[in-house]
């Protein structure tokens, strides 16, 4: 993915374990995640390797997420590509001491910038109805609100991609 102007996006490595932890261990920053927060080093590192497979069979990737000025980690984002429909689902995840900078923005749109590089002509996106921050900066972009998801209580926003 390439970079925005105060971002980059790299793959995890196992140097990314205690920053992972610092940011997935916060459970008020991660109380809309369908997933648990990270309690541990082992945690930290099964997230990295599954990003590793995904990857390498191609059914999605997971960036770390860096500041371009100090290469600090400031949370993760994540592409998966339906194999059946041209599909993307998006999900991304910054630490708390990186809200309300800017960051969200700047990152969904790097995202939507590289999924139009691909085949796929619908992007989604599942969120938490009391996720507000995330519902304002999908919608900026453009998404709409689709349906509500079974699983979770989530909504699903969708942006159409014209190609």
């Amino acid at each position: 993915m390439k970079a925005s102007k105060r971002l980059h996006f790299r793959s995890l490595t196992t140097e990314d374990t205690t920053a992972l932890i610092r940011i997935y261990s916060d459970a008020e920053a991660m109380k809309f995640r369908a997933n648990p927060p990270l309690l541990n080093e082992e945690e930290a590192l099964q997230m990295i390797k599954k990003a590793t497979q995904e990857a390498a069979h191609f059914s999605s990737k997971r960036w770390a997420i860096a500041k371009n000025d100090t290469n600090e980690l400031i949370g993760t984002c994540v592409l998966t590509y339906d194999k059946q429909e041209p599909t993307c689902t998006i999900g991304y995840s910054i630490g708390k001491m990186f809200w309300n900078k800017g960051y969200g923005k700047e990152l969904l749109h790097a995202m939507v910038q590289e999924v139009r590089t691909t085949n796929c002509k619908t992007i989604k996106a599942f969120v938490h109805p009391q996720n507000l921050a995330s519902i304002a900066i999908l919608e900026k972009e453009q998404f709409y609100q689709a349906d509500a998801s079974a699983s979770e209580n989530l909504l699903t926003y969708c942006l159409n991609i014209m190609l």
